[in-house]
């Protein structure tokens, strides 16, 4: 359940890799010129179906992608609402690749997880500000939160 947003970012750039197939596909259907709406619509459906399937998978790529986001903050405040008090342990760290104004830096966190007993691994997003990057290294200690039965993860320091 934790990956849903990476398999939803993961999705809209395969989605966005293959829009630009049919998005070609309207050069080679397309007589020369330029065209008024009623024209265009009597080009017939050689150039209008690569044209919607452009649209289309654009509008499904950039949704994916930016909803990945949205899901992954859902997620996150969920379980910081409404989940357990433990520690972990930082085993592995990844960055994800999205920045926000060049200062925060979106980091895949691999947890080790220790609460009343209880030892399991599980994967968390966070964005981490430039100045604080040291305070997150492979072998620390940070306070988190979880849900028991989904085993997500949110770090709370």
């Amino acid at each position: 359940m934790s990956n849903i947003p990476r398999i939803m970012r993961t999705f809209g750039w395969l989605i966005f890799a293959l829009m630009w197939i049919p998005f070609v596909f309207i050069f080679f259907t397309m007589p020369n010129g330029s065209y008024t709406g009623q024209e265009l619509m009597a080009l017939g459906w050689k150039t209008l179906l690569p044209l919607a399937l452009t649209i289309g998978m654009s509008i499904v790529s950039m949704s994916l992608i930016m909803g990945s986001s949205i899901v992954g903050w859902l997620m996150g405040r969920l379980v910081l609402a409404r989940g357990e008090t433990g520690t972990a342990r930082i085993l592995n760290i990844q960055p994800t690749g999205m920045r926000v104004n060049s200062y925060y830096y979106g980091m895949r966190f691999t947890l080790e997880v220790q609460s009343f007993g209880e030892t399991f691994k599980a994967d968390t997003e966070r964005l981490v500000p430039m100045h604080d990057m040291t305070k997150y290294q492979p072998g620390m200690t940070v306070n988190v939160k979880y849900d028991p039965l989904t085993k997500l993860v949110a770090m709370t320091d």
